[in-house]
Protein backbone atom coordinates (compact mmCIF):
# COMPACT_ATOMS: atom_id res chain seq x y z
CA UNK A 1 0.00 0.00 0.00
CA UNK A 2 2.48 2.35 0.60
CA UNK A 3 4.46 1.68 -2.18
CA UNK A 4 1.28 2.09 -4.18
CA UNK A 5 0.57 5.51 -2.98
CA UNK A 6 3.77 6.97 -1.36
CA UNK A 7 6.80 5.16 -3.82
CA UNK A 8 4.38 6.17 -6.79
CA UNK A 9 4.52 9.66 -6.40
CA UNK A 10 7.99 9.72 -5.01
CA UNK A 11 9.00 7.92 -8.15
CA UNK A 12 7.16 9.90 -10.91
CA UNK A 13 8.68 11.40 -13.22
CA UNK A 14 12.56 11.26 -15.02
CA UNK A 15 14.04 13.57 -12.70
CA UNK A 16 14.47 13.20 -8.69
CA UNK A 17 12.40 15.71 -6.61
CA UNK A 18 13.65 18.05 -4.59
CA UNK A 19 14.43 16.73 -1.27
CA UNK A 20 13.08 19.29 0.68
CA UNK A 21 9.53 18.69 -1.16
CA UNK A 22 10.12 14.96 0.20
CA UNK A 23 10.79 16.19 3.71
CA UNK A 24 7.44 18.06 3.89
CA UNK A 25 5.54 15.35 3.11
CA UNK A 26 2.71 14.82 5.94
CA UNK A 27 1.39 11.39 6.48
CA UNK A 28 -1.39 10.38 8.78
CA UNK A 29 -2.49 7.22 9.53
CA UNK A 30 -6.04 7.49 11.18
CA UNK A 31 -6.48 4.14 13.14
CA UNK A 32 -2.57 3.42 13.38
CA UNK A 33 -2.16 0.85 15.94
CA UNK A 34 1.32 -0.26 16.58
CA UNK A 35 2.40 1.91 13.44
CA UNK A 36 2.99 -0.60 10.77
CA UNK A 37 2.16 1.29 8.13
CA UNK A 38 3.78 4.63 9.56
CA UNK A 39 7.04 2.38 9.77
CA UNK A 40 6.57 1.30 6.33
CA UNK A 41 6.03 5.20 4.99
CA UNK A 42 9.52 6.01 7.12
CA UNK A 43 10.98 2.87 5.37
CA UNK A 44 10.07 4.16 1.80
CA UNK A 45 11.01 7.71 2.50
CA UNK A 46 14.58 6.93 4.34
CA UNK A 47 14.83 4.17 1.17
CA UNK A 48 14.31 6.86 -1.59
CA UNK A 49 16.38 9.87 0.37
CA UNK A 50 19.66 6.73 0.21
CA UNK A 51 19.35 6.05 -3.43
CA UNK A 52 19.12 9.48 -4.22
CA UNK A 53 22.38 10.29 -2.43
CA UNK A 54 24.19 7.15 -4.37
CA UNK A 55 22.51 8.62 -7.48
CA UNK A 56 23.63 11.61 -7.22
CA UNK A 57 27.37 11.24 -4.93
CA UNK A 58 26.24 13.59 -2.12
CA UNK A 59 26.14 12.18 1.47
CA UNK A 60 23.15 12.42 3.27
CA UNK A 61 22.69 15.22 6.05
CA UNK A 62 22.86 14.40 9.91
CA UNK A 63 19.55 14.01 11.66
CA UNK A 64 18.06 12.55 8.37
CA UNK A 65 16.19 9.92 10.09
CA UNK A 66 14.25 12.78 12.62
CA UNK A 67 13.17 15.23 9.72
CA UNK A 68 11.46 12.22 7.86
CA UNK A 69 9.36 11.16 11.61
CA UNK A 70 8.34 14.63 11.87
CA UNK A 71 5.85 14.34 9.27
CA UNK A 72 4.38 11.23 10.23
CA UNK A 73 1.33 11.13 12.41
CA UNK A 74 -1.13 8.44 14.08
CA UNK A 75 -4.26 8.70 15.91
CA UNK A 76 -5.66 5.48 17.77
CA UNK A 77 -7.89 4.96 20.59
CA UNK A 78 -5.46 2.16 22.20
CA UNK A 79 -2.99 3.50 24.37
CA UNK A 80 -1.03 0.25 24.51
CA UNK A 81 -0.64 -0.11 20.51
CA UNK A 82 0.39 3.97 20.48
CA UNK A 83 2.99 2.91 23.13
CA UNK A 84 4.41 -0.01 20.40
CA UNK A 85 4.46 2.43 17.62
CA UNK A 86 6.49 5.17 19.36
CA UNK A 87 8.63 2.93 20.41
CA UNK A 88 9.02 1.02 16.91
CA UNK A 89 9.65 3.99 15.01
CA UNK A 90 12.02 5.32 17.94
CA UNK A 91 14.09 2.21 16.82
CA UNK A 92 13.92 3.49 13.55
CA UNK A 93 15.26 6.92 13.70
CA UNK A 94 18.20 5.67 15.84
CA UNK A 95 19.38 3.43 13.49
CA UNK A 96 19.16 6.30 10.51
CA UNK A 97 20.61 8.71 12.12
CA UNK A 98 23.16 6.31 14.72
CA UNK A 99 21.91 7.40 18.43
CA UNK A 100 20.92 5.28 20.76
CA UNK A 101 18.10 5.69 22.84
CA UNK A 102 16.36 8.39 19.66
CA UNK A 103 13.02 9.19 20.76
CA UNK A 104 10.42 9.11 18.06
CA UNK A 105 9.68 12.85 16.38
CA UNK A 106 5.81 11.06 15.00
CA UNK A 107 2.81 12.36 16.40
CA UNK A 108 1.08 10.02 17.85
CA UNK A 109 -2.18 11.00 19.48
CA UNK A 110 -4.50 9.15 21.84
CA UNK A 111 -7.97 9.37 21.10
CA UNK A 112 -11.03 8.57 18.23
CA UNK A 113 -9.90 10.24 14.73
CA UNK A 114 -13.51 9.80 13.83
CA UNK A 115 -15.22 12.40 16.01
CA UNK A 116 -12.02 13.78 18.05
CA UNK A 117 -9.65 17.11 16.29
CA UNK A 118 -6.65 14.62 16.83
CA UNK A 119 -5.07 16.11 13.77
CA UNK A 120 -4.75 19.23 11.81
CA UNK A 121 -5.58 18.45 8.49
CA UNK A 122 -3.54 18.88 4.74
CA UNK A 123 -2.36 15.60 5.03
CA UNK A 124 -0.79 14.78 1.38
CA UNK A 125 -0.95 10.93 2.20
CA UNK A 126 -3.86 9.28 4.56
CA UNK A 127 -3.41 5.52 4.80
CA UNK A 128 -3.84 2.77 6.89
CA UNK A 129 -6.42 -0.23 7.95
CA UNK A 130 -9.21 0.97 9.63
CA UNK A 131 -11.28 -0.97 11.61
CA UNK A 132 -14.02 -3.29 10.61
CA UNK A 133 -17.30 -2.41 12.92
CA UNK A 134 -20.34 -3.44 11.42
CA UNK A 135 -22.78 -0.88 12.83
CA UNK A 136 -25.29 -3.32 14.80
CA UNK A 137 -22.51 -3.65 17.33
CA UNK A 138 -22.10 -0.19 17.95
CA UNK A 139 -23.48 1.14 21.08
CA UNK A 140 -26.40 3.62 21.04
CA UNK A 141 -23.81 6.77 22.10
CA UNK A 142 -22.02 6.04 19.40
CA UNK A 143 -24.48 5.90 16.47
CA UNK A 144 -25.90 9.05 17.71
CA UNK A 145 -22.29 10.99 17.19
CA UNK A 146 -21.90 9.06 13.97
CA UNK A 147 -24.65 10.96 12.53
CA UNK A 148 -22.73 13.59 11.66
CA UNK A 149 -21.57 11.89 8.75
CA UNK A 150 -23.07 11.41 5.26
CA UNK A 151 -22.23 7.55 4.99
CA UNK A 152 -23.22 7.33 8.79
CA UNK A 153 -27.29 8.07 8.50
CA UNK A 154 -29.68 5.20 8.26
CA UNK A 155 -29.00 1.64 8.47
CA UNK A 156 -25.56 0.13 9.84
CA UNK A 157 -22.70 1.40 8.86
CA UNK A 158 -19.52 0.07 8.91
CA UNK A 159 -16.97 1.99 10.87
CA UNK A 160 -14.50 1.85 7.97
CA UNK A 161 -16.65 3.85 5.41
CA UNK A 162 -16.87 6.54 8.28
CA UNK A 163 -13.17 6.45 8.28
CA UNK A 164 -13.30 7.15 4.55
CA UNK A 165 -15.52 10.18 4.65
CA UNK A 166 -13.62 11.53 7.29
CA UNK A 167 -10.02 10.96 6.12
CA UNK A 168 -11.36 13.06 2.73
CA UNK A 169 -13.33 15.55 4.12
CA UNK A 170 -11.33 16.64 7.17
CA UNK A 171 -7.55 15.28 6.51
CA UNK A 172 -6.28 14.97 3.32
CA UNK A 173 -5.22 17.64 1.28
CA UNK A 174 -6.86 18.32 -2.57
CA UNK A 175 -4.51 16.68 -4.83
CA UNK A 176 -3.57 13.98 -1.69
CA UNK A 177 -3.52 10.29 -2.00
CA UNK A 178 -5.35 7.92 0.15
CA UNK A 179 -5.19 4.61 0.33
CA UNK A 180 -6.84 1.84 2.50
CA UNK A 181 -7.24 -1.82 2.81
CA UNK A 182 -10.91 -2.91 3.37
CA UNK A 183 -13.37 -5.73 3.09
CA UNK A 184 -13.84 -6.20 -0.28
CA UNK A 185 -17.43 -6.48 0.28
CA UNK A 186 -16.75 -2.40 -1.02
CA UNK A 187 -15.98 -3.86 -4.38
CA UNK A 188 -20.05 -4.66 -5.03
CA UNK A 189 -22.69 -5.57 -1.90
CA UNK A 190 -25.69 -3.57 -2.28
CA UNK A 191 -25.15 -1.97 1.15
CA UNK A 192 -21.85 -0.65 0.00
CA UNK A 193 -23.32 1.32 -3.10
CA UNK A 194 -23.41 4.75 -0.82
CA UNK A 195 -19.25 4.35 -0.56
CA UNK A 196 -18.77 3.53 -3.75
CA UNK A 197 -20.79 6.65 -5.18
CA UNK A 198 -19.51 9.10 -2.90
CA UNK A 199 -15.98 7.90 -3.50
CA UNK A 200 -16.11 8.69 -7.46
CA UNK A 201 -17.62 12.03 -6.42
CA UNK A 202 -14.26 12.91 -3.54
CA UNK A 203 -11.63 11.98 -6.29
CA UNK A 204 -10.32 8.89 -8.94
CA UNK A 205 -9.44 5.53 -7.29
CA UNK A 206 -6.21 5.04 -9.75
CA UNK A 207 -5.12 1.65 -7.97
CA UNK A 208 -7.23 -1.39 -7.43
CA UNK A 209 -5.66 -4.59 -5.69
CA UNK A 210 -7.44 -7.75 -4.42
CA UNK A 211 -5.56 -8.93 -1.47
CA UNK A 212 -8.03 -11.62 -0.23
CA UNK A 213 -7.63 -12.97 3.16
CA UNK A 214 -4.50 -11.23 4.83
CA UNK A 215 -5.70 -11.60 8.41
CA UNK A 216 -5.53 -15.08 9.19
CA UNK A 217 -8.33 -14.73 12.27
CA UNK A 218 -10.51 -12.80 10.42
CA UNK A 219 -13.15 -14.11 7.69
CA UNK A 220 -12.67 -11.42 5.76
CA UNK A 221 -11.34 -10.56 2.05
CA UNK A 222 -9.83 -7.41 2.06
CA UNK A 223 -9.15 -5.00 -1.28
CA UNK A 224 -6.34 -2.19 -1.52
CA UNK A 225 -8.20 0.55 -3.35
CA UNK A 226 -5.80 3.87 -3.57
CA UNK A 227 -7.68 7.14 -4.77
CA UNK A 228 -6.17 10.39 -5.62
CA UNK A 229 -8.29 14.08 -4.55
CA UNK A 230 -8.68 15.21 -8.16
CA UNK A 231 -11.94 14.09 -9.07
CA UNK A 232 -12.75 13.67 -12.83
CA UNK A 233 -10.41 13.97 -15.58
CA UNK A 234 -9.63 10.74 -18.08
CA UNK A 235 -7.60 8.92 -15.52
CA UNK A 236 -6.36 5.21 -15.89
CA UNK A 237 -7.22 2.35 -13.30
CA UNK A 238 -4.55 0.02 -12.73
CA UNK A 239 -5.91 -3.87 -10.84
CA UNK A 240 -3.66 -5.79 -9.26
CA UNK A 241 -4.08 -9.47 -7.72
CA UNK A 242 -1.92 -10.13 -4.64
CA UNK A 243 -0.23 -13.09 -5.24
CA UNK A 244 1.11 -14.04 -1.33
CA UNK A 245 4.33 -11.91 -1.95
CA UNK A 246 3.52 -9.06 -4.49
CA UNK A 247 1.13 -8.15 -6.85
CA UNK A 248 0.55 -8.97 -9.91
CA UNK A 249 -0.93 -6.85 -12.41
CA UNK A 250 -4.54 -7.82 -14.22
CA UNK A 251 -5.18 -4.71 -16.45
CA UNK A 252 -5.64 -1.43 -16.87
CA UNK A 253 -9.62 0.19 -17.72
CA UNK A 254 -10.69 3.90 -17.63
CA UNK A 255 -11.30 4.99 -13.97
CA UNK A 256 -14.85 6.48 -14.54
CA UNK A 257 -15.87 3.46 -16.61
CA UNK A 258 -15.07 1.28 -13.39
CA UNK A 259 -16.57 3.16 -10.92
CA UNK A 260 -19.48 4.76 -12.28
CA UNK A 261 -20.70 7.81 -9.81
CA UNK A 262 -24.10 5.73 -9.41
CA UNK A 263 -23.15 3.54 -6.86
CA UNK A 264 -22.57 0.48 -9.43
CA UNK A 265 -20.43 -2.35 -8.53
CA UNK A 266 -16.55 -2.01 -9.37
CA UNK A 267 -16.32 -5.34 -11.84
CA UNK A 268 -12.00 -5.34 -11.34
CA UNK A 269 -11.79 -8.68 -12.99
CA UNK A 270 -13.73 -7.93 -16.25
CA UNK A 271 -12.07 -7.29 -19.48
CA UNK A 272 -11.98 -3.98 -21.14
CA UNK A 273 -13.99 -5.19 -23.71
CA UNK A 274 -16.92 -5.03 -20.67
CA UNK A 275 -16.90 -1.89 -19.77
CA UNK A 276 -18.14 1.37 -22.01
CA UNK A 277 -21.11 2.37 -23.75
CA UNK A 278 -20.69 -0.30 -26.71
CA UNK A 279 -19.26 -3.02 -23.86
CA UNK A 280 -20.89 -6.43 -23.01
CA UNK A 281 -22.06 -5.10 -19.84
CA UNK A 282 -23.95 -2.75 -21.18
CA UNK A 283 -25.34 -4.39 -24.59
CA UNK A 284 -26.35 -6.96 -21.49
CA UNK A 285 -28.32 -4.38 -19.31
CA UNK A 286 -29.77 -2.48 -22.55
CA UNK A 287 -32.55 -6.27 -22.89
CA UNK A 288 -34.02 -5.76 -19.46
CA UNK A 289 -33.97 -7.25 -16.26
CA UNK A 290 -35.49 -10.16 -14.77
CA UNK A 291 -37.47 -8.08 -11.87
CA UNK A 292 -39.82 -7.02 -14.68
CA UNK A 293 -41.04 -10.85 -15.25
CA UNK A 294 -41.44 -11.58 -11.48
CA UNK A 295 -44.66 -10.91 -9.72
CA UNK A 296 -45.17 -7.64 -7.79
CA UNK A 297 -44.25 -7.50 -4.00
CA UNK A 298 -42.96 -10.17 -2.03
CA UNK A 299 -44.01 -13.31 -3.35
CA UNK A 300 -42.61 -12.80 -6.48
CA UNK A 301 -39.06 -12.76 -5.03
CA UNK A 302 -38.14 -13.41 -1.66
CA UNK A 303 -35.86 -15.69 0.74
CA UNK A 304 -36.35 -19.36 2.69
CA UNK A 305 -36.55 -19.69 6.05
CA UNK A 306 -34.79 -19.18 8.38
CA UNK A 307 -34.11 -22.12 10.35
CA UNK A 308 -30.90 -23.16 12.13
CA UNK A 309 -29.00 -26.58 11.23
CA UNK A 310 -29.90 -28.04 14.31
CA UNK A 311 -33.50 -27.46 13.36
CA UNK A 312 -33.15 -29.83 10.14
CA UNK A 313 -32.74 -33.99 10.48
CA UNK A 314 -32.04 -35.89 7.22
CA UNK A 315 -35.45 -37.26 5.51
CA UNK A 316 -36.39 -40.83 5.76
CA UNK A 317 -36.05 -40.74 2.08
CA UNK A 318 -35.52 -37.82 -0.28
CA UNK A 319 -38.23 -35.77 -0.38
CA UNK A 320 -40.22 -37.78 2.04
CA UNK A 321 -40.97 -36.64 5.72
CA UNK A 322 -41.45 -38.21 8.58
CA UNK A 323 -45.03 -37.24 10.42
CA UNK A 324 -45.07 -33.76 11.76
CA UNK A 325 -41.99 -32.74 9.46
CA UNK A 326 -42.02 -31.36 5.59
CA UNK A 327 -39.49 -31.91 3.06
CA UNK A 328 -37.84 -28.72 2.21
CA UNK A 329 -35.33 -27.66 -0.02
CA UNK A 330 -32.05 -26.47 0.64
CA UNK A 331 -29.10 -24.75 -2.11
CA UNK A 332 -27.62 -28.39 -2.01
CA UNK A 333 -31.09 -29.60 -3.71
CA UNK A 334 -30.56 -27.26 -6.53
CA UNK A 335 -28.93 -27.52 -9.55
CA UNK A 336 -28.14 -26.01 -13.13
CA UNK A 337 -31.51 -26.41 -14.91
CA UNK A 338 -32.42 -29.83 -12.12
CA UNK A 339 -33.86 -29.96 -8.86
CA UNK A 340 -32.91 -33.51 -6.93
CA UNK A 341 -35.02 -34.22 -4.22
CA UNK A 342 -34.97 -32.50 -1.10
CA UNK A 343 -32.78 -34.42 1.37
CA UNK A 344 -33.58 -32.38 4.72
CA UNK A 345 -36.43 -32.07 6.90
CA UNK A 346 -37.62 -29.87 8.94
CA UNK A 347 -40.88 -29.75 11.49
CA UNK A 348 -43.77 -27.92 10.30
CA UNK A 349 -44.19 -25.54 12.94
CA UNK A 350 -40.54 -24.18 11.79
CA UNK A 351 -41.94 -23.18 8.62
CA UNK A 352 -43.44 -19.82 9.10
CA UNK A 353 -44.02 -17.91 5.87
CA UNK A 354 -47.12 -18.07 4.39
CA UNK A 355 -47.74 -20.73 1.80
CA UNK A 356 -47.93 -18.33 -1.19
CA UNK A 357 -44.46 -18.18 -0.76
CA UNK A 358 -44.35 -21.33 -1.21
CA UNK A 359 -46.83 -22.32 -4.39
CA UNK A 360 -45.80 -23.81 -7.43
CA UNK A 361 -44.68 -23.70 -9.98
CA UNK A 362 -41.57 -21.40 -8.74
CA UNK A 363 -38.19 -20.88 -9.65
CA UNK A 364 -35.14 -22.08 -6.84
CA UNK A 365 -32.03 -19.64 -7.27
CA UNK A 366 -29.34 -20.60 -4.80
CA UNK A 367 -28.03 -17.73 -2.86
CA UNK A 368 -24.35 -18.47 -2.47
CA UNK A 369 -22.22 -19.16 -5.19
CA UNK A 370 -20.15 -17.18 -8.19
CA UNK A 371 -22.89 -17.70 -10.34
CA UNK A 372 -26.75 -18.72 -10.74
CA UNK A 373 -27.86 -22.01 -10.08
CA UNK A 374 -31.43 -22.09 -10.69
CA UNK A 375 -34.01 -24.68 -11.29
CA UNK A 376 -38.17 -25.10 -11.22
CA UNK A 377 -39.62 -26.72 -8.33
CA UNK A 378 -43.10 -28.11 -9.28
CA UNK A 379 -45.00 -28.73 -5.39
CA UNK A 380 -45.53 -26.62 -2.78
CA UNK A 381 -42.87 -27.21 -0.52
CA UNK A 382 -40.79 -24.46 1.36
CA UNK A 383 -36.57 -23.88 0.78
CA UNK A 384 -33.84 -22.79 3.53
CA UNK A 385 -32.40 -19.05 3.69
CA UNK A 386 -29.46 -20.52 1.27
CA UNK A 387 -32.28 -20.22 -1.48
CA UNK A 388 -34.16 -17.35 -3.54
CA UNK A 389 -38.20 -18.19 -4.58
CA UNK A 390 -39.38 -16.53 -7.69
CA UNK A 391 -42.58 -16.34 -8.89
CA UNK A 392 -43.37 -15.38 -12.37
CA UNK A 393 -45.97 -13.21 -13.37
CA UNK A 394 -48.94 -15.44 -15.54
CA UNK A 395 -48.20 -16.88 -18.56
CA UNK A 396 -44.39 -17.30 -18.02
CA UNK A 397 -42.93 -20.28 -19.18
CA UNK A 398 -40.60 -21.28 -15.50
CA UNK A 399 -38.19 -23.67 -17.28
CA UNK A 400 -38.00 -20.92 -20.19
CA UNK A 401 -36.69 -18.01 -17.77
CA UNK A 402 -34.63 -20.86 -16.11
CA UNK A 403 -32.79 -21.32 -19.81
CA UNK A 404 -31.26 -17.76 -19.47
CA UNK A 405 -30.80 -17.30 -15.48
CA UNK A 406 -28.60 -20.50 -16.07
CA UNK A 407 -27.05 -19.07 -19.25
CA UNK A 408 -23.40 -18.43 -20.04
CA UNK A 409 -23.55 -14.92 -21.09
CA UNK A 410 -25.78 -13.98 -17.38
CA UNK A 411 -23.42 -15.90 -15.58
CA UNK A 412 -20.66 -14.48 -16.33
CA UNK A 413 -22.41 -11.23 -16.45
CA UNK A 414 -23.14 -12.03 -12.31
CA UNK A 415 -19.50 -12.97 -11.65
CA UNK A 416 -18.23 -9.98 -13.44
CA UNK A 417 -20.62 -7.56 -11.91
CA UNK A 418 -21.22 -9.37 -8.28
CA UNK A 419 -19.75 -12.12 -7.38
CA UNK A 420 -15.88 -11.91 -8.53
CA UNK A 421 -14.82 -9.14 -5.82
CA UNK A 422 -15.94 -11.29 -2.81
CA UNK A 423 -13.01 -14.00 -2.41
CA UNK A 424 -14.80 -15.26 0.42
CA UNK A 425 -18.34 -17.28 0.45
CA UNK A 426 -19.55 -15.23 -2.68
CA UNK A 427 -22.86 -14.38 -2.64
CA UNK A 428 -25.80 -13.23 -4.87
CA UNK A 429 -27.96 -10.61 -2.92
CA UNK A 430 -32.25 -9.95 -3.85
CA UNK A 431 -30.87 -7.24 -5.32
CA UNK A 432 -28.57 -9.32 -7.88
CA UNK A 433 -31.31 -11.53 -8.68
CA UNK A 434 -33.93 -9.06 -9.54
CA UNK A 435 -31.34 -7.30 -12.30
CA UNK A 436 -29.82 -10.01 -13.56
CA UNK A 437 -30.20 -9.49 -16.87
CA UNK A 438 -33.22 -10.53 -18.98
CA UNK A 439 -34.06 -10.35 -22.70
CA UNK A 440 -37.49 -8.88 -22.17
CA UNK A 441 -38.81 -7.54 -25.43
CA UNK A 442 -37.38 -10.91 -26.89
CA UNK A 443 -38.92 -13.72 -24.59
CA UNK A 444 -42.41 -13.75 -25.56
CA UNK A 445 -44.43 -16.38 -24.05
CA UNK A 446 -44.68 -18.53 -26.97
CA UNK A 447 -40.88 -18.52 -27.63
CA UNK A 448 -39.98 -18.85 -23.82
CA UNK A 449 -41.75 -22.04 -23.86
CA UNK A 450 -39.69 -23.39 -26.93
CA UNK A 451 -36.76 -22.66 -25.21
CA UNK A 452 -38.48 -24.12 -21.65
CA UNK A 453 -38.93 -27.74 -23.93
CA UNK A 454 -35.31 -27.48 -24.44
CA UNK A 455 -34.62 -27.37 -21.03
CA UNK A 456 -37.13 -29.75 -20.02
CA UNK A 457 -35.50 -31.87 -22.45
CA UNK A 458 -31.92 -31.62 -21.10
CA UNK A 459 -33.27 -32.28 -17.51
CA UNK A 460 -34.59 -35.15 -18.83
CA UNK A 461 -31.36 -36.26 -20.38
CA UNK A 462 -29.53 -34.93 -17.03
CA UNK A 463 -31.54 -37.77 -14.32
CA UNK A 464 -30.68 -40.19 -17.05
CA UNK A 465 -27.04 -39.52 -16.44
CA UNK A 466 -27.13 -39.12 -13.05
CA UNK A 467 -28.60 -43.00 -13.01
CA UNK A 468 -25.85 -44.02 -15.59
CA UNK A 469 -24.02 -46.75 -14.10
CA UNK A 470 -19.93 -45.88 -14.02
CA UNK A 471 -18.68 -45.27 -17.72
CA UNK A 472 -21.73 -46.11 -19.52
CA UNK A 473 -22.89 -42.27 -19.65
CA UNK A 474 -19.84 -40.70 -22.05
CA UNK A 475 -22.36 -40.58 -24.93
CA UNK A 476 -25.32 -39.24 -23.32
CA UNK A 477 -22.76 -36.89 -21.15
CA UNK A 478 -21.76 -35.62 -24.84
CA UNK A 479 -25.56 -35.20 -25.78
CA UNK A 480 -26.36 -33.09 -22.60
CA UNK A 481 -23.29 -31.04 -23.03
CA UNK A 482 -24.14 -29.90 -26.76
CA UNK A 483 -27.90 -29.40 -25.71
CA UNK A 484 -27.09 -27.16 -23.06
CA UNK A 485 -24.32 -25.39 -26.38
CA UNK A 486 -27.68 -24.98 -28.35
CA UNK A 487 -29.61 -23.28 -24.97
CA UNK A 488 -26.98 -20.99 -24.22
CA UNK A 489 -26.28 -20.07 -28.31
CA UNK A 490 -29.89 -19.20 -28.88
CA UNK A 491 -29.58 -17.40 -25.61
CA UNK A 492 -27.27 -15.09 -26.74
CA UNK A 493 -29.21 -14.64 -29.84
CA UNK A 494 -32.18 -13.11 -28.03
CA UNK A 495 -29.56 -10.69 -26.37
CA UNK A 496 -28.30 -9.66 -29.71
CA UNK A 497 -25.08 -11.42 -29.80
CA UNK A 498 -23.39 -14.15 -30.70
CA UNK A 499 -21.22 -16.43 -28.20
CA UNK A 500 -18.85 -17.32 -30.29
CA UNK A 501 -17.77 -14.00 -30.55
CA UNK A 502 -17.54 -12.88 -27.03
CA UNK A 503 -16.04 -16.62 -26.19
CA UNK A 504 -12.67 -14.20 -25.44
CA UNK A 505 -14.03 -12.19 -23.15
CA UNK A 506 -15.86 -14.81 -21.34
CA UNK A 507 -13.23 -16.99 -20.78
CA UNK A 508 -11.46 -15.83 -17.73
CA UNK A 509 -14.88 -16.21 -16.21
CA UNK A 510 -15.66 -18.98 -17.34
CA UNK A 511 -12.10 -20.51 -16.72
CA UNK A 512 -12.46 -19.23 -12.74
CA UNK A 513 -16.02 -20.56 -11.96
CA UNK A 514 -16.55 -23.52 -10.29
CA UNK A 515 -17.38 -26.91 -11.50
CA UNK A 516 -21.29 -26.49 -10.44
CA UNK A 517 -21.72 -23.10 -11.55
CA UNK A 518 -20.24 -22.97 -15.34
CA UNK A 519 -22.00 -24.51 -18.46
CA UNK A 520 -21.70 -28.20 -18.67
CA UNK A 521 -19.86 -28.00 -22.57
CA UNK A 522 -17.42 -25.09 -21.29
CA UNK A 523 -13.99 -27.57 -20.93
CA UNK A 524 -12.80 -28.33 -17.19
CA UNK A 525 -9.92 -26.58 -15.47
CA UNK A 526 -6.47 -28.70 -16.31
Amino acid sequence: MVEASLGRWLRRGTAWRNPAEVDAVRILDPACGDGAFLLAAFDCLLDWHLARARAVGLRVAPGLGRRLAAGLHGVDLDAGALERAAAALAGRVGAADGERGAAAAATLCHGDALLEPAVAGDFDFVLGNPPYVFGELLGAHEKRAYQRFDLGRGGQPDLFKLFFERSFRDFLRPGGTHAFLVPDALLARDEHADLRAWIARQGTVVRLCHVGRVFPRAGVSSVVVVTEKVPGGDRRCAVDRWDGDHATPVHEVAAASLTGAGGEPWAIWAPPAWHGRDGLRARLEAAGTLGRLLEPGPPGLTRGEEVGKSALRDCPRPGQAARGHVAIYAGADVQRHRLAPPRKQAARRAVVKDAAFYRGPKILVVKTGAGPVAAVAADDLPALQSVYLLHLLPGTDPDGVVAIVCSALVTVYAWYAWTSGKRLQPQLTLGNVRALPFPVRRATPALLVALGDRVRALRRDLGRLARAASGAGSTLAATVRAQERTIDEEVARWFGLSLDEWLPELRPALDALPASQRPRWWPPRP
